[in-house]
């Protein structure tokens, strides 16, 4: 198995990757999701990363409201009426540079939950690392 905690983050992310915007509709988020294998794809405004939309975001859409108590429907902003990525989102600032070391986005990872974390230089998107991204070069 591969070590690559001390590698920077820049050899192993993700130059090309799928982006929403808060103003795009639910329906238009599935069709992104549904050519990719994120399981979180970055969301920006005016290229700047501005939170993140999961599958898990998603799944709350196809639950049954009324078959979800209700401290569940109140955590979850009624997400089952969600219209744009805005009101589904998950809302964060954490990114991290690109000569960062593996092994602190795998720490962000393992310690917010996060499946994808977004590079950023100069304020700007560059790049992503998932968890896929990580796991898998330990293995080549």
């Amino acid at each position: 198995m591969k070590k690559i905690g001390r590698d920077p983050v820049k050899k192993h992310m993700r130059k090309k990757f799928p982006t929403l915007k808060p103003g795009d509709s639910i329906a238009r988020a599935v069709k992104v999701f549904k050519g990719t294998t994120l399981s979180a794809i970055p969301v920006l405004s005016n290229g700047n990363f501005v939170g993140e939309l999961h599958e898990s975001d998603l799944l709350k859409l196809a639950v049954d409201p009324t078959r979800v108590s209700e401290a569940k429907v109140a955590r979850s902003g009624l997400a089952f009426f969600a219209e744009k990525v805005s009101e589904l989102m998950t809302r964060h600032e954490d990114t991290i540079a690109p000569d960062a070391l593996v092994s602190e986005a795998a720490l962000m990872m393992l310690n917010d939950g996060d499946a994808i974390v977004p590079v950023t230089e100069g304020g700007k998107i560059v790049g992503v690392i998932t968890r896929q991204d990580i796991v898998n070069r330990m293995v080549k």
